[in-house]
């Protein structure tokens, strides 16, 4: 009687734990969803959260919205990216939501957002490959005004210990 009582109990067990949804399931579907939707506030906090995406979530999000909103616009799956998705991620780059044209730092860093982006999905196995391999992020913009010099920088250093409003 105890023994059909226990496995009772395990079948009963078994039975709610099969209907229950394993927390890396969810995890994976929610951030799925979100990708899907373009609800970055979910997505970037939520792998925030977790350690998974570095940096400050509002830059973070400020960076990838104009890519996830050009993938709704023009139907292209950032999870499943077209044979083309070098050459339109390309073009997306190049303009800021306002149709401005982006400078080489801000593209640079949207690429860097996104290529962190695809790492930790990779690393929940909600991705297996890497859609930005062999993509080549645009070059940096270097400043060509030379910095100060170190004299410069004493004076400047100087003048302020002399201020009193400063």
């Amino acid at each position: 009687m105890v023994v059909e009582e226990k496995d009772s109990a395990i079948v009963s067990a078994f039975r709610y734990t099969s209907r229950m949804v394993h927390p890396a399931d969810d995890l994976a579907r929610s951030l799925t969803n979100a990708l899907h939707t373009g609800d970055l506030d979910t997505l970037v906090t939520t792998l925030h959260a977790q350690g998974r995406l570095q940096g400050r979530p509002a830059q973070l999000i400020s960076n990838l919205r104009p890519i996830t909103t050009a993938a709704q616009r023009d139907y292209v799956s950032l999870l499943r990216p077209p044979a083309d998705f070098h050459a339109w991620l390309s073009e997306v780059l190049l303009t800021n939501a306002d149709g401005t044209p982006a400078k080489p730092n801000t593209r640079a860093s949207r690429v860097l957002t996104l290529r962190a982006l695809y790492r930790a999905l990779r690393q929940l196995g909600i991705i297996t490959g890497d859609p930005l391999l062999d993509f080549h992020a645009p070059p940096a913009e270097r400043r060509s005004d030379p910095l100060p010099t170190r004299e410069t920088l004493e004076t400047l250093i100087r003048a302020a210990r002399t201020d009193p409003a400063l």
